[in-house]
Parts: structure tokens; sequence; C-alpha cells
């Protein structure tokens, strides 16, 4: 009790303006809900339990992570299995062979075991160059094989070859590379990464909506699947997210906006900044580009949820994930799965899994939760 105490004291942030409760108001019910139901002060800030017109009971239609982690997710996943999500690498091949559409992959990139899809090494700077003369690709994209939260991502968006015949790389960020400066950094990157090795991937050229609507990312979509006792799958909440000009990835946590989506329509309902960065709730427009979100149909929704619920059929002893696809082009490609999806996106925009709207998804499951 006193570590959370102490917990809640360090990392506890007030929000001062009109529509929100007093000072002493917030720190006691952090602090009461830290310790009743384990809340920790950011999920109070971004589940907006600090507005003025927040009841109590409203409170409590929201589950907190520690709930989620240790109530929920050990009946709906075998641990042994997880790698296979939480593994970019793994991800890519195991999905493909089932011909489900993901980003077309060029290479791992590992100082001991790179590797390119021509079967030729990926280890060093000057596997790097002749990949890059041999194959005469323009633009690519580079990920972590275990990263998180767009950790470590680097988009490297073209390709130029310089008079002495080496290459130079610029990313989005307009930052120059030489093949060696970028063979290195990834070599001695391995830290950020919970599997080691960086994949490269096609640039996914978005959908022209999309892209209208912020170019700087590939603006996803979050889609939970839960398979449910008698083993059907159903999509019980999906956000749409929305990067900030400039930009690089389109993460809520990293100041994207957030919009939760009508599951059975594809339509944008309402959207939010994380409190972090922008206590606007009820986001109507994209602040950068002005254009009207609320009542957007997803382009492709229903290819969307195809996707997924194919994707989670196939998926053995992990039945919640937390999915992302994005709308290219030339359709839709599943870009990774979570199996430790976290709450606060789906709660943040789609409201409390004990709301009467929401818990019939849990319902069905004997957790022994309060209030189910």
């Amino acid at each position: 009790m006193l570590y959370r105490i102490k917990r809640v004291l360090g990392n506890y942030k007030i929000n001062i303006g009109p529509g929100y409760k007093s000072k002493f108001r917030q720190l006691v019910e952090m602090l009461w809900l830290a310790l009743r139901y384990r809340f920790s002060p950011i999920e109070y800030r971004t589940y907006r339990f600090f507005d003025r017109d927040m009841k109590f009971s409203e409170m409590l239609t929201f589950l907190s992570n520690y709930e989620i982690s240790y109530k929920i997710r050990p009946s709906l996943y075998d641990r042994r299995v997880l790698s296979m999500l939480n593994n970019k690498l793994l991800f890519n091949r195991y999905y493909s062979a089932y011909g489900l559409p993901l980003p077309r992959l060029y290479a791992f990139f590992h100082p001991d075991s790179g590797f390119t899809l021509d079967e030729d090494p990926m280890r060093n700077a000057e596997d790097f160059k002749n990949w890059l003369t041999r194959t005469g690709i323009k633009q690519f994209f580079i990920k972590p094989c275990g990263g998180k939260k767009g950790g470590g991502v680097i988009a490297v968006c073209d390709v130029k070859q310089a008079d002495n015949g080496s290459y130079i790389l610029t990313d989005s960020n307009d930052n120059t590379w030489k093949v060696e400066e970028l063979a290195e950094k990834l070599s001695n990157q391995f830290s950020e990464s919970s599997y080691p090795g960086y994949l490269i991937e096609e640039k996914i050229e978005q959908h022209p909506l999309l892209s209208q609507i912020n170019p700087s990312s590939v603006n996803t979509c979050r889609l939970l699947t839960l398979v449910q006792p008698d083993n059907t799958i159903t999509i019980p909440f999906a956000a749409f997210r929305f990067g900030r000009m400039g930009n690089t990835v389109d993460s809520w946590s990293n100041g994207g906006i957030a919009f939760q989506v009508n599951v059975e329509t594809g339509e944008l309902i309402r959207g939010s900044f994380h409190p972090d960065w922008g206590l606007t709730k009820n986001v109507s427009y994209h602040p950068d580009s002005r254009m009207k979100l609320r009542g957007l149909v997803v382009p492709g929704w229903n290819e969307i949820k195809d996707l997924v619920l194919k994707a989670a059929f196939v998926t053995p002893d992990i039945k919640s994930i937390g999915w992302d696809v994005a709308v290219s082009r030339k359709g839709v490609l599943l870009i990774e799965g979570n199996s430790l999806w976290s709450p606060l996106i789906f709660q943040g925009v789609c409201g409390g899994f004990l709301d009467p709207k929401n818990k019939e998804f849990f319902g069905q499951y004997q957790f022994n939760l309060r209030n189910m």
C-alpha cells in the first residue's frame, strides 16, 4: 500500500482548467483509485476522471491496466506462443505464409545473421550497398524487430547514389545518412528492442484520403479481436489513429489523435488527444490539415474487418489481440498484432469496458471482475 501511495505521489499530474475538479479532489481520487483498484495517474488522466462531470459511478465502469493484466489476460493467451506476435520477423513470415497482405519484406538486418529475401547476407554496410545496387530500390522503411509504440523506427524515404558510387539516404525528418553510418546505427541500437535486428520493408503508399489528412505518417487502425467461449471471433472495439504533421508515427501516446470507430459501419464517431498532448476532447477536425474527421467512413472498412478476423482465426492460443492495419493505395495491409494491447486507447475513446454497452463482450468469461 505504501508503495502505491509513493508511486502516485511520484507521478501524479493535476489538470487545471475550467470544467475540471479541484486540485485536492483530483489528488484524493487518484490515491483512492490507486489503493482500491490500482489505477495509475496516467490512467486517471487518460480517462479524463478529472472532468467535473465525471461521476464516481462512471469511473468504476473503467478497468485498470492492473485488472486487465492480472485478471483478464492470463485467461486469454498462452505465453509460449507470444513471440509469433512480438517478434516482427516471425510475424511477417507467419502471416504471409497464410496469404494475408502485409508490407513487402525486403531484408532483415542483423550483424550476425541478417539476410535478404533473395538469400544474400545483410549484416554490414557492404551488404547494404550491394543490396541497393542489385535491386535499385529507391524507398524503404526500417523498423526494429521488437519495437513498441513506434520506437526505433527510421523512415528512410529517399535513396540517392553519390558520384563516388556510394549512397546517401534521406529520412522523413530530412536527416541524411551514409550507408556506413546507418549500418553502424542499426548494429549498435539493439538495446532499444526486445528482439535484435531490423526489418527493411517497402514504404507504404497509403490511401489518398488518409494521406490528405496527414501525409507524414501512415495512419492506422487498431482493432481488438476476441475469441469467445463458443470459438466465434468478434471485434468489440476499434480506434483509428492519425499522426500529426511532421511526425513519422501515428501513436496516440506520441501526440496523435485517436477516433472511436463504429465497428459495423466504419464511421469515425468521436476523437480525442491523449491528455499528455492536449486536453481537447470530442475532436472533429485534424488540427493540421483541418479536414473533418467525425462522420468519415474509413476506406476499405469491410476488408479491414475481414483481414483481422482471418488473422485471429489462424492465431492459436491467443484469444485477444490488438491488430494494427494500414490502408494503402493497393488495399489493406496487416502491420502488427499486439497480445499485450493497451486498454488506454480503447477505453479512452470507446468508454469503460464495464459500461453496459461494452461489458457484454467480456461478460461471457469468468474473470471474477467487479460489476460483472
